[in-house]
């Protein structure tokens, strides 16, 4: 079974790239980007990060699956398709599918209002029936497993307080934005901030080769669309530990599993700005976060460290 384990990565990898670049033709004229995206998105850096938990690439594979049924719906009045997508996810994974859950529902309000989706009554009544006939499929296997994961006590465990608002670790935040800036490390060990506390909890949304500068390049000349509006909305999310929380079924121990679905719009954004001609921008912004990843390791590497008064070392 151990030799079956490279294979089945090659498979992964490969059907995530395919998933991701289907939905991601829906939104560039140039295919090749598209394709591009689609790479971008199999090898982000949540899908390398979770190579140890190797059950956690289903949910990055099968998940722009849901975005495209629900686009189709929504702008094309497509029937079934929705509804076989939330079955598929569910079944695939009832913990991720939670977080999926409340991506969707935001997702979904965000072009609403943003006009992306024009908005009849029949039509967000047939978005609900399906959501809701795409759960109960899932039921075979959502029900024990509901009923199992009830009888933990850290189902229990909510944030509350201070908690809601604001990281109890002064490195986490910094550890959130570093995510965005620096390939994954070791999931076992921390090494640029290693009071974050942030050992195996799927904290990356690292974009291989663009980084943030296609994101931010984006967002620079598309303020006004949905896109970005949704970003920012995603990124508060990851900043504040009650709304993070929603991702995790309230749980009040910090994770960042649904990342994923973050890198998912993040490579959208960069795709976006590729096919929308602004290379020169992506450059200088490129540079820009250059100068901000040397100025933050070299803040670390000089950081003095002393231990009962006396200098140990720097870094």
């Amino acid at each position: 079974m151990p030799y079956m384990m490279g294979p089945l990565l090659i498979l992964k990898f490969g059907c995530a790239g395919l998933f991701s670049t289907m939905y991601f033709k829906r939104y560039v004229k140039n295919e090749q980007f598209a394709m591009l995206g689609g790479l971008l998105y199999a090898f982000c850096g949540f899908s390398i990060y979770n190579i140890f938990f190797n059950h956690f690439h289903e949910p990055l594979i099968f998940f722009p699956l849901m975005l495209i049924s629900l686009d189709d719906l929504m702008e094309k009045g497509s029937h079934g398709s929705f509804a076989l997508a939330v079955a598929l996810n569910a079944l695939i994974n009832y913990f991720f599918f939670f977080g999926e859950v409340v991506f969707i529902i935001i997702y979904f309000f965000v072009k609403v209002a943003c006009k992306s989706y024009h908005w009849k009554f029949s039509r967000f009544l047939q978005v609900l029936f399906e959501a809701v006939l795409g759960f109960l499929m899932s039921f075979v296997l959502m029900l024990p497993s509901a009923m199992s994961v009830m009888q933990n006590s850290r189902v229990k465990n909510f944030p509350s307080g201070f908690d809601v608002w604001l990281y109890y670790s002064r490195e986490r935040i910094p550890a959130i934005i570093n995510s965005f800036l620096f390939p994954p490390e070791l999931p076992s060990k921390q090494i640029l901030l290693p009071d974050a506390n942030t050992k195996w909890t799927s904290l990356s949304a690292f974009i291989p080769i663009f980084s943030v500068s296609g994101v931010i390049s984006f967002m620079q000349v598309k303020k006004h669309d949905w896109l970005t509006h949704f970003l920012r909305i995603l990124i508060l999310m990851a900043l504040i530990p009650g709304l993070n929380a929603l991702y995790v079924a309230f749980n009040s121990s910090y994770y960042a599993r649904w990342f994923y679905m973050l890198s998912l719009m993040l490579i959208l954004a960069t795709v976006r700005a590729m096919d929308r001609g602004v290379e020169e921008r992506i450059q200088h912004n490129a540079l820009i976060i250059l100068f901000i990843i040397l100025a933050i390791v070299l803040a670390i590497a000089l950081t003095p460290q002393f231990e009962d008064g006396k200098f140990q070392r720097l870094g």
